[in-house]
């Protein structure tokens, strides 16, 4: 019996924990997660971390700081890829197991605060403008 792999639609895959990701960095790094996160949260270890979603989010000014020796909240956020630039830095996550590629790739920001269309959506149902 044949049974559908877990789409990001697929509810249990956020009531269950998240499978456990940890990595430390320092310099600007792009962390594409292995799985779609349930969960994502940054610590600060030497001065401040830069975080954004996108890699034009740290040119356009769409990020969050996280200052030196402090850590962002839990952010409950599907993504599968973030952008670090700091001294040192932890990134921690929940995993679920939701292939990337089932995910859409984010934009950058078509307005203040607010996210793009998304691109590269591999079977996932977007339409390229919405």
């Amino acid at each position: 019996m044949h049974y559908a792999a877990p789409g990001p639609g697929d509810s249990s895959q956020y009531t269950v924990s998240g499978l456990p990701f940890a990595l430390s960095g320092s310099g600007s790094q792009r962390i594409d997660f292995p799985y779609l996160t349930q969960w994502i949260c940054v610590r600060s270890n030497a001065g401040t971390s830069v975080v954004a979603f996108t890699q034009q989010g740290f040119t356009s000014g769409y990020t969050f700081s996280v200052p030196a020796a402090g850590t962002s909240q839990v952010l409950p956020l599907r993504i599968k890829t973030l952008f670090v630039s700091g001294s040192g830095f932890e990134v921690i996550a929940g995993l679920t197991m939701i292939e990337p590629r089932m995910w859409p790739t984010l934009t950058a920001s078509a307005a203040p605060g607010a996210l793009g269309p998304y691109a590269g959506s591999d079977n996932f149902g977007y339409v390229p403008g919405l």
